[in-house]
């Protein structure tokens, strides 16, 4: 028992044993507790104003690792993560309404500290109505775009009509002329320099002379009085970027954009200047190590490809930005057993959504993330923790037989990359976020642990269970509460035959629990049954935060000359 309050900051905190002979035992390892009790400050947030579009992107900064609320007219709209930079995007998954809203955000951090809430912005919403056919004037200098025009399905000719539009309003018309064979197009851009948050294109696209149009994709940021592109030009694509983290270590992605053609797709040019941070890259039946000059003769991956899973050895972390654009097809081939998967496409989607049709044919078995699992069979819904597909990241994906998985419905309204990312569940989100990020994986399937949780007093909700080997985090998710005790479905990554521990993070103590049992795993096994679920037992109970008394054994030992002279009691 502590005798006076932890002040702010960290501490080590050692215990020492006297027994009634006042002999004072040598202190215990040290624990390191780390007091937080002061509130992130106000962040900020900016967002579009008038718009049209019903899912806006809200941007803004806030404490470094903080998970900031979105709040419209009091109520909460959504929550993001904000990054090691503290900046952070939150875009709705569902579409707000034609309106003007309230708008507000604050921040909480890892501890638990809420900071204020900060004032109320306005956000309007109109209704889309036909786009403009005249140019909307504003009296500002206007923006000059110089660009080159790419697109994968129509090459614009001399003669074309480019227009730019921000929301239904027609900013810029501009004519198509062809030099040294490119397309090419001069954009005068009107720009309303008062608009709240800034403006940016939502819509830009080249008509035929037969009114035929094809969009570009493009979100340029609109500024009064500036250029872009010159005689290199600035490309007009009907394209998008997508951006990649990696860590050091293994890491389990997929792409949903295109550079180009197949001479851009090559891991060296997919990756550029980051190709010397790319140690290794496995697929489902190859290995490509940058560093073999034989890899054109030893290994099958020539060319990164759409709808594919790759694991990405980094030997240290970096992130990598592609531009370029999303392919008119959108289907993945999977085969009987276990398959690599990619998920090619922009947008994140419901698991009901994105596999609904290969759950409904009946050729699915179960798709497994880094951290969560979706099993087909509806008897055992209950053990499902992968709720959506993400962009970016890979799927092992087990079929009973081979199929076409198709991903070529249409995109949520305003969807982005990486919509919904670093939101934080309800329950334990937060932290579970934290511990994602320190996961160790391997390239091979994951064994799965389905567990039930054996405590004597009540299991805190929003605690989680992690699975270790050694120091490693192998896996980790929220653990769920049943009358008292819990469930959880554990994700392990095992690189081979390995023993695994395991731990209760306690929300109410913010400490980790230990747990009795350990068990051998390996890559692709299944531990547990809908009928028999592996038992796992808390070893320890919680006295107070941070603070954990837990069972350990020991030994004495007696010379021979004393046990003559002396009692053991």
């Amino acid at each position: 028992m502590l005798s006076d309050s932890l002040t702010e900051g960290s501490h080590d905190i050692t215990a020492t044993a006297t027994d009634a002979a006042n002999n004072v035992s040598g202190p215990s390892a040290a624990h390191t507790v780390v007091v937080d009790t002061t509130a992130p400050g106000v962040p900020t947030v900016t967002v579009t104003s008038p718009t049209t579009d019903t899912t806006p992107d809200f941007n803004g900064t806030a404490e470094a690792g903080s998970a900031v609320t979105v709040l419209v007219s009091g109520s909460v709209l959504g929550q993001a993560t904000s990054d090691g930079s503290g900046n952070y995007t939150f875009t709705p998954s569902t579409p707000m309404t034609v309106a003007t809203h309230a708008v507000a955000v604050r921040a909480a951090d890892a501890a638990g500290n809420v900071g204020n809430t900060s004032s109320d912005i306005s956000l309007v919403i109109q209704a889309t109505s036909s786009p403009g056919t005249t140019i909307t004037q504003y009296p500002y200098v206007p923006m000059t775009i110089l660009a080159k025009l790419e697109h994968q399905s129509y090459t614009p000719v001399a003669g074309d009509t480019v227009k730019a539009y921000v929301g239904n309003e027609l900013r810029a018309k501009g004519t198509v002329q062809i030099e040294a064979s490119v397309p090419v197009v001069g954009l005068l851009v009107s720009v309303n320099a008062a608009a709240s948050g800034g403006e940016s294109l939502s819509t830009v696209l080249v008509e035929t002379s037969g009114g035929v149009q094809h969009q570009f994709v493009n979100k340029t940021k609109l500024v009064t009085g500036s250029t872009i592109g010159n005689n290199g030009r600035y490309v007009l694509t009907d394209g998008v970027t997508q951006t990649l983290a990696f860590k050091q270590g293994w890491n389990f992605v997929s792409m949903y954009v295109r550079q180009g053609v197949d001479s851009t797709m090559t891991p060296a040019a997919y990756f550029g200047n980051n190709y010397a941070n790319v140690a290794e890259i496995r697929t489902y039946n190859g290995v490509y190590n940058p560093s073999d000059p034989l890899n054109g003769v030893l290994s099958s991956l020539s060319h990164i490809e759409l709808g594919a899973g790759y694991w990405v050895r980094a030997g240290s972390a970096f992130n990598h930005t592609v531009t370029g654009y999303l392919v008119g097809d959108r289907t993945v081939s999977l085969e009987a057993g276990w398959n690599m998967a990619g998920y090619p496409r922009r947008d994140r989607r419901t698991v009901a959504d994105a596999i609904g049709t290969l759950k409904n044919g009946g050729q699915l078995v179960q798709v497994i993330s880094d951290t969560d699992l979706f099993l087909a069979d509806s008897s055992l819904s209950h053990f499902n923790t992968l709720s959506h597909f993400d962009p970016g990241k890979g799927y092992w994906i087990k079929m009973n037989d081979s199929a076409t998985w198709d991903l070529n419905f249409p995109e949520a309204t305003g969807s982005a990359q990486g919509n919904g990312r670093g939101l934080a569940k309800a329950d334990g989100g937060l932290k579970l976020e934290q511990l994602k990020r320190k996961l160790v994986t391997y390239p091979s399937v994951p064994a799965i642990v389905l567990a039930e949780l054996v405590s004597a007093v009540e299991i805190p909700s929003g605690s989680l269970v992690g699975a270790f080997v050694d120091d490693e985090l192998r896996g980790v998710q929220v653990a769920k509460r049943v009358n008292g005790g819990g469930t959880v479905t554990l994700v392990v990554h095992a690189a081979q035959r390995e023993t695994v521990s395991f731990k209760l993070w306690n929300r109410t103590a913010q400490a980790w629990q230990p747990i009795r049992e350990s068990l051998s795993l390996d890559s692709g096994e299944l531990l547990g049954t809908a009928a028999e679920r592996v038992r796992l037992t808390l070893d320890a109970e919680p006295l107070a935060k941070g603070l954990m008394l837990s069972r350990d054994s020991m030994r004495l030992v007696i010379a021979p000359e004393l046990q003559d002279t002396h009692k053991v009691q």
